[in-house]
């Protein structure tokens, strides 16, 4: 009788133990599988401060400049567009729309800039970006075809008897580039033209 108590007691042993032991068994995590897209960042893309035209107030501001410099700069001549003008930074530029400089005309640029601008430089060069352009034409239009050598607050292509013209058989499309070398602020120009030949 006792063997028989023990064996069921063994045997009752041998099943808590396995129960206990299954139980006890660490669940295994579940793996769950992810894809991981490599994405390439957006390029930096840096760029200079945005230039700004003037305002009502600096466009009359110029045009009073203009007026009285054009008496003595560019004598008998008058304005050919409209003022080129722009609020900028440091090192930026404005441009003025591209014209077709004409055989037998003189033409003369006058550039200013407003306070803060203390060196101003201008530049007469040939828009390459025309449609037809002869290549021998966009080769020149790698160098301005006229600056300004003045220095300060002012500059001039062309003044008084000495105006800048075109010398080739076929109207030439320039424009006209004002810099603001020293300082940030209000940069512009006039072009004045009449007939007659000048400097070149």
């Amino acid at each position: 009788m006792m063997k028989i108590e023990q064996s069921m007691i063994l045997a009752g042993l041998v099943v808590s133990a396995s129960l206990i032991a299954s139980g006890c068994k660490k669940k295994e995590p579940e793996v769950v599988e992810t894809t991981v897209t490599a994405t390439t960042p957006p390029p930096v893309v840096t760029t200079p401060p945005p230039q700004t035209g003037c305002d009502a107030a600096n466009v009359a501001t110029f045009t009073g400049i203009f007026s009285s410099r054009a008496a003595t700069e560019a004598p008998k001549m008058t304005p050919e567009g409209g003022i080129i003008c722009g609020n900028v930074p440091e090192g930026g530029t404005v441009q003025g729309a591209t014209f077709f400089a004409e055989m037998g005309k003189c033409y003369t640029i006058i550039a200013n800039s407003l306070p803060n601008v203390t060196e101003v430089d201008v530049a007469l060069v040939i828009d390459a970006s025309v449609a037809g352009l002869p290549g021998n034409l966009v080769e020149m239009a790698k160098t301005p075809v006229a600056v300004d050598s003045e220095t300060g607050a002012m500059g001039t292509i062309g003044p008084k008897s000495t105006c800048w013209s075109n010398k080739l058989p076929v109207p030439l499309p320039v424009k006209v580039i004002v810099k603001a070398r020293n300082g940030a602020g209000p940069i512009g120009a006039q072009v004045f033209s009449r007939r007659g030949g000048g400097a070149g």
